[in-house]
């Protein structure tokens, strides 16, 4: 492979996919990231093995393919090469090695195998969901903080999406707690029910867009087209639990509440918490609430919010 390109194009584009590049061992060709110079441009992959991303890098006067060719570069390393690069810079390939070179600079990377990584499909073939993504950032921002972490029942570790009757609900919880919000869509005959892995879905629009975005929906993936790049998120398999139980419709107790100053009061309380164990409890009385924590072997704290109702 032999390409010659912009140092501030192809950065630019590298940035743009950094964000997915996995730093896990447990595979470590998606540590890397895929370059493929062909005769009509020169295109970028990068995945966490959840979120993929590619960028497609047309040719012209910033971006010329002398010799076509695909490689696997260690991605974090090559990055911070291409930084401190300038202008102009060339970038040549064997089978081992790759080798960077711009105005007066000179650096050679060793390749990670190719025929490693896994194949990624970015094709788009389900029902097209059409959103503004400023909106659709901002509900994904309202639950996916309320999913789980790292739990064993993986379901949870994900944001629900369901489209029915013109509305989209998102859904997250950890089965202690529960974040839900709506937004009405267009296309009112769209109908799915899927969950997408809270910490990727939260990268899968990017942060500077904020126009309209047309999200490809299956039963395995959503694929997303902005600009030149696009995007496949992997689903998760399985059946969401039935949360509209986790919450009951009505309810005889209502509180009122600064929200400021009742997480101040929470963290207050959760002076007695550990790693292990997280409990705060909450007691309803008359113009008042109060918040307790203990912990048998230390003691117990207990704070009392008036300004409420």
């Amino acid at each position: 492979m032999n390409i010659r390109i912009s140092q501030k194009k192809l950065l630019k584009n590298l940035e743009n996919i950094s964000k997915v590049v996995s730093t896990s061992l447990h595979l470590p060709a998606l540590t890397g990231i895929i370059i493929e110079a062909t005769e009509s441009h020169v295109k970028l992959i990068a995945s966490n093995g959840t979120l993929s991303t590619k960028v497609v890098i047309p040719l012209g006067d910033n971006a010329l393919v002398i010799e076509p060719g695909k490689i696997l570069v260690p991605g974090k390393l090559f990055i911070d090469l291409i930084k401190r690069q300038s202008n102009m810079i060339t970038i040549t390939s064997d089978e081992n090695e790759t080798t960077i070179v711009s105005e007066g600079k000179k650096a050679s990377l060793n390749l990670l195998n190719i025929n490693d990584y896994p194949a990624i499909v970015f094709e788009n073939f389900g029902e097209d969901l059409t959103i503004n993504a400023s909106e659709l950032k901002n509900a994904i921002s309202k639950v996916a903080f309320a999913a789980a972490e790292n739990d064993r029942r993986v379901i949870l570790n994900g944001v629900n999406l369901v489209a029915k009757d013109g509305k989209l609900k998102l859904s997250a919880t950890n089965s202690f707690r529960l974040a839900q919000t709506t937004l009405d869509i267009s296309n009112k005959d769209l109908d799915f029910n899927v969950v997408a892995l809270a910490k990727s879905v939260k990268n899968f629009i990017p942060s500077e867009y904020d126009g309209e975005v047309i999200l490809n929906i299956t039963d395995s993936k959503i694929v997303t087209k902005i600009g030149n790049t696009k995007q496949s998120l992997s689903l998760i398999d399985g059946v969401y639990p039935d949360i509209g139980k986790l919450i009951p419709p009505l309810s005889d107790q209502v509180l009122t509440v600064d929200s400021k100053e009742f997480i101040k009061y929470l963290d207050d309380a959760a002076v007695m918490s550990t790693d292990t164990y997280k409990v705060v409890q909450l007691y309803l009385a008359k113009d008042k609430a109060i918040i307790r924590s203990k912990r048998q072997e230390v003691g117990s704290s207990i704070t009392t919010l008036s300004n409420c109702k």
